[in-house]
């Protein structure tokens, strides 16, 4: 039968540990959930591992837990979302560029790609958002408006598709698309990231 541990604390479960990972991870998932803490990592025989790759293991000798708080979570995710809306910008941007060379039959499959992309981004600053107006954090005005703007220039750009239109499209692109998830991210950076950073230190 295997050990748990979490935070370095050895775990010491009613009736025995649990025979799976799967369960193992569950468990311990729920049971920092309850303290009001999030799963930080998870060690397996060592080897460090994401959540679902843990859980995807049979059988086990040591498993290893660090909890984090709720602001180390969403810190971690906000600067996450910050560098990838930086890496989307770029894409964005080139795309702009490309839908004026290569004309419209090339252009509309890659345009839904890069918004396909974009997705995750959008439903992580949403989420940050309604957690900002529930805490009533003080960055929450500041994330609402941009999340807000950035939505809108994500409707134009599928406006601008449906259009068939290059030129509004390339516009479109870069100066509404690029330009509205920029401000998010910059006010990630300047905004969100910094608090977030000292109340995880305090």
């Amino acid at each position: 039968m295997g050990t748990v541990y979490i935070d370095g604390e050895k775990v010491e479960f009613e009736g025995g540990a649990p025979g799976s990972c799967s369960e193992a991870c569950s468990l311990v998932e729920d049971f920092l959930a309850g303290q009001g803490l999030a799963l930080g990592s998870v060690m397996l025989e060592g080897e460090e591992l994401t959540l679902e790759e843990a859980s995807s293991r049979e059988g086990y000798e040591l498993l290893e837990f660090r909890s984090a708080s709720a602001q180390a979570q969403l810190l971690a995710m906000c600067r996450s979302w910050r560098d990838e809306i930086a890496s989307l910008s770029i894409q964005i941007r080139e795309l702009s560029a490309f839908v004026l060379r290569n004309g419209w039959g090339e252009s509309q499959d890659a345009v839904v790609a890069l918004t396909e992309k974009l997705r995750p981004v959008i439903e992580g600053v949403g989420v940050l958002q309604q957690f900002g107006t529930d805490s009533e954090a003080v960055w929450r005005n500041s994330v609402s408006s941009g999340f807000q703007k950035g939505l809108v220039a994500v409707d134009q750009v599928v406006n601008a598709v449906e259009s068939r239109d290059c030129a509004r499209l390339s516009d479109r692109l870069a100066g509404d698309l690029a330009t509205s998830w920029e401000a998010v991210s910059g006010c990630l950076e300047s905004e969100v990231i910094p608090i977030l950073e000292e109340e995880v230190a305090t």
